[in-house]
């Protein structure tokens, strides 16, 4: 998925996408040279945490 999509899914801003692959949180890859970073959608879901329910 492009940096946007995973954005969109996860309700943040294409930057703070842009800050999570620059500081490891999450890997970027290009295809073929081109310019487009994409992200895999099994990694984008895995940033994802459940909270604990109150007096769990």
């Amino acid at each position: 998925m492009t940096q946007a999509e995973a954005a969109n899914y996860l309700r943040i801003t294409d930057r703070a996408v842009r800050v999570m692959i620059s500081d490891g949180r999450l890997a970027g890859y290009t295809m073929g040279g081109r310019r487009t970073v994409r992200v895999r959608r099994d990694e984008v879901e895995a940033l994802m945490q459940p909270i604990p329910a109150a007096g769990a």
